[in-house]
Order: C-alpha cells, then structure tokens, then sequence
C-alpha cells in the first residue's frame, strides 16, 4: 500500500467510510432485533439493580412529630449541663477534668497521642455516641476546641467548650431518633492550623 502525503487524509476517511458501510449493511437487517434486545436487557438491569441495593429508610428529621425532638436541652439536662461545667471549671487543669467528667457521664474516653508538623507533642480525646438507627456507614464529628493549656482564670471558658460536649455526647446516647454515630473530638484549640482536628482525621 502506497500514498503520498496529500491522498493520507482522504485514503484514511474513504477507509472509514467503507468500513462503516460495510457494516451498516450487516446490522441493518437486524436493526429491529438488536434494539428489542437492548430494551429487554435495560428492563432486566431495572428489574435487578434493587436487589443491590440495603433497605431503604426515611430517616429525615424534619418528617418528625412535634415534640419528638427538641433544639435544645429540657428536662434534667440544663442542670446537668451546670454540674459538669463547675466541676469542670474547679479542676486543676483540661485534661485530668475532662477525664472525670467522661468518666461520671459513663462515656468510653479514647485518647491519642501525636506529634504537630511543627515538633509539638500534644494529645486528644474523643468520645462517641452510637445512634439506634444507624448502620455506621455514616457519621458526624463534632469538634470541641479549648485551651488546654489555660491557667485558672482561663478554665472558666473552656469549662464551658468541654461541659457542653460532655452533656452533648450523654445526651445524645439517649435518644431514640439519632440516625449517624456521632463523634465529639476534643482538642487544644491553642495548636496552630487545627492541629487536632487534622490528627484526629489522619
């Protein structure tokens, strides 16, 4: 086979098009079947595709009765919320007074060391709260930032970041409508860039 550059382009589209005609005469009399075959396959994969698929339940909030959940804490839980930020705010420092509250609200503490990209060693703790209704495939976090490193008159403030994530955590153990486990992560917040968070994540 032999062509110049001129007859290249115009030998490779006359190929083609006889190839395409070629075969435009071998399915053409068969057209009608091969498209009723390629409908009868598309009904079988729709016939099929549910079975892939786990059970299927409507889980939206927003579908629940009124009184079913609240946006905020009732019943014992605002003095609970009380109790565990002063005794948190009466400790002698973040790590030790979070512990005892985890420890008193009978939530499971785990706790991970780790190094910053900048050399600073530092650790977390983080807790979670197992929904009903879940399948953990899917989660929330929940981020609680506070200075673990605050003297006395700082501890007031973070009593506040930690006693909410405690009584959070607790709370959210006991209800029924909760739908995704929920992790409630704290860290220093005084750590550059987020550092506890991107721990944890890793």
């Amino acid at each position: 086979l032999k062509c110049d550059r001129g007859s290249g382009g115009n030998g490779v589209l006359r190929l083609a098009m006889s190839l395409l005609n070629e075969l435009w005469k071998k399915v053409s009399p068969n057209l009608r079947l091969i498209t009723c075959a390629a409908y009868l396959a598309a009904f079988i994969c729709v016939l099929i595709f549910p079975s892939f698929d786990r059970k299927t339940e409507i889980e939206e909030h927003g579908l629940i009765g009124h009184g079913y959940a609240s946006s905020d804490f009732t019943g014992p839980w605002p003095n609970r919320l009380r109790s565990v930020i002063k005794q948190i705010e009466s400790g002698y420092g973040v790590a030790p007074a979070l512990a005892q509250a985890l420890e008193e609200a009978e939530l499971v503490a785990h706790h991970m060391n780790f190094t910053t990209p900048g050399g600073l060693s530092s650790s977390l703790t983080y807790t979670v709260a197992s929904s009903r209704r879940g399948d953990s495939r899917e989660a929330v976090v929940v981020v609680c930032a506070a200075n673990w490193t605050a003297g006395k008159r700082q501890m007031a403030k973070a009593s506040w970041t930690l006693g909410i994530g405690v009584v959070l955590a607790q709370f959210l153990k006991t209800v029924p409508w909760l739908s995704k486990d929920v992790f409630v992560v704290f860290v220093d917040g005084s750590l550059p860039y987020g550092a506890g968070a991107r721990a944890w994540l890793r």
